[in-house]
């Protein structure tokens, strides 16, 4: 296994480009999952057939649609930021088999009003296609009053789900690559920091060639300039021994001379035994 791996060893450059470009294609093929696979972030619109069901007290349609019904004795009015939309109304009547003046739908306003040339490239649905988004009022004349439902549009919480599970995943999965990548790449100049760490490096035991090639060619640098501390150390070594075997016959002539010479005045021949090192 370890044999394999050696023949594969790619630089540093190429395994952190992989491992970006991995991240990357797996967060793009997430968000693509999620945007054409996955739920709507948001609940989908109302069909006007079901605000109709809604109103005579039939189910919620699927979906984060929040709904608040009431009775109002006087007509509920249009707020700021609403429009009175009479077709949809219309066409909630039709459905219910009520008079036009009898229902009220009040939606909220578009942000700004395309101009007329606009508006005929985009021709309006058709009563079986209009939908309902966002928030809306919608309320029915009865003989006890007035019948509203307010409905607001909210965010789906599956979508959110499935998000955040995705890309836990994927840092999940890209974390074990992640730190063997980063092992594979440390582990070698850790062991470069200790070899040149030691007391005396000439004399360790040369590292081993191993990890990306940036990090080997460091090794073998570092051993060739160990294997060259080490010579100058054992040539400056053999100098100091020659120079100390060329000096040792001079001067082991010389005290023999000094036991020859004569016994004369006390103060000439101290100097020159502590010139041969005797004292």
């Amino acid at each position: 296994m370890n044999a394999r791996l050696d023949r594969f060893n790619p630089s540093i450059l190429t395994r952190i480009v992989a491992l970006l470009a991995a991240t990357l294609l797996l967060a793009l093929g997430a968000m693509m999952l999620v945007a054409f696979r996955g739920p709507p972030p948001h609940a989908r619109p109302m069909m006007l057939g079901e605000a109709a069901a809604v109103m005579q007290g039939g189910a919620t349609p699927t979906g984060s649609w929040t709904i608040t019904r009431y009775r109002s004795d006087p007509p509920p009015l249009i707020e700021q930021g609403q429009r009175d939309d009479r077709r949809a109304a219309a066409q909630i009547a039709r459905l219910l088999g009520a008079p036009s003046a009898d229902i009220r739908l009040f939606k909220e306003a578009p942000p700004a009003r395309m101009p007329d040339a606009e508006m005929k490239l985009f021709p309006q649905p058709g009563p079986d296609r209009m939908m309902l988004h966002g928030a809306f009022l919608l309320a029915r004349r009865t003989d006890a009053g007035w019948q509203v439902v307010q409905a607001r549009q909210g965010a789906n919480s599956s979508w959110y789900a499935i998000t955040l599970s995705l890309m836990a995943g994927i840092f999940i999965l890209l974390l074990l690559p992640a730190y063997w990548v980063a092992r594979r790449i440390t582990q070698p100049i850790r062991l470069l920091a200790e070899g040149a760490a030691t007391e005396r490096p000439e004399r360790a035991d040369p590292l081993p060639l191993k990890g990306p090639p940036e990090v080997r060619a460091v090794g073998a640098a570092y051993n060739q300039m160990r294997m060259r501390i080490a010579d100058y150390l054992s040539e400056r070594t053999a100098m100091l021994v020659a120079i100390a075997h060329d000096l040792r016959t001079p001067m082991t002539r010389l005290s023999f001379r000094l036991e020859q010479l004569p016994d004369g005045p006390g103060p000439r021949r101290r100097p020159m035994w502590r010139k041969c090192g005797r004292w």
